[in-house]
């Protein structure tokens, strides 16, 4: 089972993704924090784990607390870490931040509140940068956690 596990006690919080719908430039998915709808990620599609231009493998990983010169820059300086994802076969530098549609994400986990279109008919997820401050605020406590990613075929 997947968890994140804050320093001094035994306080647990799950995360999962749960991949939904892969279309040719991305991936669609729900994050769930304790078995609850927490926010919608947007991943590259797969493309057999290239870097650059694939979502990771399915599989579990532990994340831990980074300093990100991008999130800093993205955040216009009110972050300056996030998570990355770490152990990812021939990956390296895969992360959490903002960003709204596939081009953004650089085989990164963009989060969101919910999916939609911008003014050009793009796919994208909405809200990314508050989204993101959440996900922040939430993991305030932790230095690092198990993320299990799933597909899940309808």
């Amino acid at each position: 089972m997947s968890g994140i596990y804050q320093f001094g006690n035994d306080k647990k919080i799950t995360i999962d993704i749960i991949r939904l719908e892969e279309w040719k430039k991305g991936t669609i998915g729900t994050m769930l924090v304790n078995g609850e709808s927490f926010c919608t990620t947007l991943e590259l599609p797969w493309l057999n784990n290239k870097r650059n231009v694939s979502c990771i493998p399915t599989g579990t990983y532990e994340c831990y607390r980074v300093y990100s010169e991008l999130v800093y820059k993205i955040s216009k300086g009110k972050h300056k870490e996030t998570f990355e994802i770490g152990d990812v076969p021939n990956r390296t530098y895969c992360r959490f931040h903002a960003g709204n549609t596939p081009k953004d994400t650089g085989g990164c986990v963009l989060l969101g509140q919910y999916p939609g279109k911008l003014k050009e008919g793009e796919r994208a997820i909405l809200n990314s940068g508050n989204t993101f401050s959440r996900f922040m605020e939430r993991l305030e406590m932790y230095d690092s956690f198990l993320l299990r990613v799933m597909l899940i075929r309808l």
